[in-house]
Parts: C-alpha cells; structure tokens; sequence
C-alpha cells in the first residue's frame, strides 16, 4: 500500500479485518489515516486527490499491540 507520511515515525498495528473493512466502506480511491499516537484510536476519512478529506464519513478504529 502506498502512503504518504507525515510526523514522526511510529509502529502501529490494527486487525487487518477491520483495516479492510474501514478502507471497503470509504467510497473514495484515497483515504486519510490520522492518530496521536500507537495507543489511541485512530480515524479514517475518505480523501480526494489533493489529501483534503471529504466529509461524511468517519471509521474509528483500534489498534492492537505491537511486539517490537
């Protein structure tokens, strides 16, 4: 998956069958991913092109622990 990436780097890891179930329900071809941090949920937002997000429809998601 192709992705740009802002912030500092960060591990974080989600069920991937919720993951794909976020990213199914979009009804966009880009998607915004924003989080504080590895242990907070995050948000999924349809995006355009450009990365502006596209109001509507918001997927929260949490993430699961990650070994190191």
């Amino acid at each position: 998956m192709e992705a740009t990436f802002t912030g500092e780097p960060v591990t974080i890891g989600f069920n991937p069958q919720y993951l794909i179930d976020g990213l199914a329900n979009l009804g966009a071809q880009f998607a915004m991913l924003s989080f504080v941090d590895a242990f907070k949920p995050a948000v999924i937002s349809p995006a355009g092109e450009d990365g502006e997000v596209i109001p509507g429809y918001r997927y929260l998601i949490m993430p699961i622990r990650v070994s190191r």
